[in-house]
């Protein structure tokens, strides 16, 4: 076998392939670092879109964030909003303000008390089981609404009708009651 060499190119330095594998190395190196400083330079003077002054207002966010839904009541007031009807007690009348009352308590375990008392989940009693209500009639009314005011086992205070008066909470009490009786 032989051995060939091929001789030296006298205008070719002999360090030269080294060279361009430098200059390749640098120039791969130096090209990402130059294109981030490039888009970094590019982003931070840019300006973007000119948002709409009238987007941003305190009135323009608080109607996006507003809530879907509002709960509005006609009147607070027991009967208010039923009309007298012959036959029925005269308005100013105990038995009136006793069906009133009874009414109220009726619309708002229909609201919001009877999401528990009608399946009785967490234990709470049924709606009408005298034996499950046995236990709260023998402690009586005022006892009933502390433990209605101050929550009690899984039951929210109030029952989750945050907004609901005392009155409203006895009228629910006596309207649950009533039916255990």
């Amino acid at each position: 076998m032989s051995d060939f060499h091929p001789a030296p190119d006298p205008s070719r330095p002999p360090d030269a392939p080294l060279r361009a594998y430098r200059r390749a190395a640098v120039a791969a190196f130096l090209a990402p670092i130059a294109l981030l400083a490039g888009l970094v330079v590019w982003l931070a003077l840019d300006d973007g879109p000119s948002p709409d002054p009238g987007k941003f207002s305190e009135a323009a966010v608080l109607q996006r964030i507003a809530p879907v839904a509002r709960h509005v009541t006609a009147s607070r007031e027991p009967g208010a909003d039923t009309p007298d009807v012959p036959g029925e007690p005269a308005a100013g009348s105990p038995a009136a303000g006793a069906e009133a009352a009874i009414g109220m308590g009726q619309k708002l375990y229909q609201s919001v008390c009877f999401a528990c008392h009608a399946t009785g989940v967490a234990d709470a009693p049924v709606l009408g089981d005298r034996k499950a209500w046995a236990p709260y009639l023998a402690t009586g009314t005022e006892a009933m609404l502390q433990a209605v005011m101050q929550g009690k086992g899984a039951m929210p205070p109030k029952g989750g009708a945050d907004e609901a008066t005392e009155q409203e909470l006895r009228a629910a009490i006596d309207y649950l009651t009533a039916a255990a009786r």
